[in-house]
């Protein structure tokens, strides 16, 4: 009979400590479903810029203006990265 309750205390013992850690991890999953949504989500906008890429530049006017968009976008990240560099 005592071997019985031991046993029977064992499995309570380890019913437990496994609910404890399932209990732990709960909302850590929810976090993770959370990331892992948002991740998908970019990824997927990527995805398809990717697959569309903007038409390339025909004429030379539209080539200028492409060129200049770039400096523009340097100039910006170079600002914000505290790269400042005076435009020749």
């Amino acid at each position: 009979m005592d071997d019985l309750q031991r046993q029977s205390n064992g499995c309570a013992k380890l019913s437990a400590d496994r609910l404890s850690v399932l209990e732990q991890a709960m909302p850590l999953t929810a976090d993770f479903l959370d990331a892992n949504d948002e991740l998908s989500t970019c990824l997927d906008k990527l995805e398809d810029d990717i697959r569309q890429p903007e038409p390339a530049a025909v004429t030379a006017e539209q080539i200028r203006e492409q060129q200049e968009n770039v400096k523009v976008c340097r100039l910006e990240n170079d600002t914000v990265m505290g790269n400042a560099v005076i435009p020749r």
